[in-house]
């Protein structure tokens, strides 16, 4: 036991210390809200064509959505939208992208290992590419090829994830593969419209939107070459974020 007035010194210093850690772990909490905010401007700029310039030499978005699908209704006349970058075009997801509507298979062919792996939601999504689950199923119904985008349809609705496999996709989610172009492009796209989906879900148990909702958002596509740059962009940007937010997880 110490003497009293050496009890009040040693309260005094803790204190001390521990308001100085208060103002650490705010600070940490502070930084990581705004590597957040600073992802979600990265990928806002790259979508309205203000993070990397756009160069006259880039086949047009129009040139590219006529190889791919000759029936996509094309916006590409800036005088439609002044915001709409040179090159880009309006179009609708389905325009640019296959997209499958998950569809639960047999319950009675759900197992642990023979099979195709299913996922049903985002149980197993990381922040960019799916993890593997310990679901299979025998009868397969809707499938998601390698390298597709994994869409959440039901709430929580519009999180994104890649796959890197073949997979049979439940009602919970729908399939994303493009026609032609960059997966990591259309993966970052399609984080920014996550809100967009979000108001327009509905239902009162489980919020939903529906194949067509997803099927006629309109999007700004721009030219494939600009698609690889702000990819390589936005990588680049995200990399010295996430080395940030490793030094303070550490």
């Amino acid at each position: 036991m110490p003497p009293l007035a050496e009890q009040y010194r040693i309260v005094a210093e803790i204190e001390h210390w521990f308001t100085l850690i208060n103002q650490i772990e705010q600070g940490k909490s502070d930084l990581q809200a705004i590597i957040k905010q600073t992802k979600n401007k990265i990928l806002d700029l790259a979508i309205h064509g203000k993070l990397v310039p756009q160069d006259p030499n880039d086949e047009p978005a129009s040139e590219l959505l006529k190889r791919i699908n000759p029936n996509a209704q094309i916006t590409t006349d800036n005088g439609h939208s002044e915001k709409l970058p040179n090159g880009w075009g309006y179009c609708r997801l389905c325009d640019i992208l296959k997209i499958t509507m998950g569809q639960s298979p047999n319950g009675d062919s759900i197992n642990k290992n023979k099979g195709i792996e299913f996922h049903q939601g985002k149980l197993c999504f990381s922040d960019k590419y799916l993890r593997s689950s310990n679901i299979f199923t025998a009868e397969p119904t809707k499938i998601a090829d390698a390298n597709s985008l994994l869409l959440c349809v039901r709430a929580p609705v519009g999180i994104v994830n890649i796959t890197q496999n073949k997979i049979c996709i439940g009602r919970g989610l729908c399939s994303l593969k493009p026609f032609k172009g960059d997966v990591d492009f259309y993966f970052y796209l399609l984080q920014t419209l996550q809100k967009r989906f979000e108001n327009q879900a509905t239902g009162t148990t489980f919020k939903a939107i529906s194949g067509d909702i997803v099927k006629n958002e309109i999007i700004s596509l721009p030219p494939l070459a600009e698609q690889q740059r702000i990819v390589h962009k936005i990588e680049e940007l995200f990399s010295v974020l996430d080395n940030i937010q490793k030094a303070l997880e550490a």
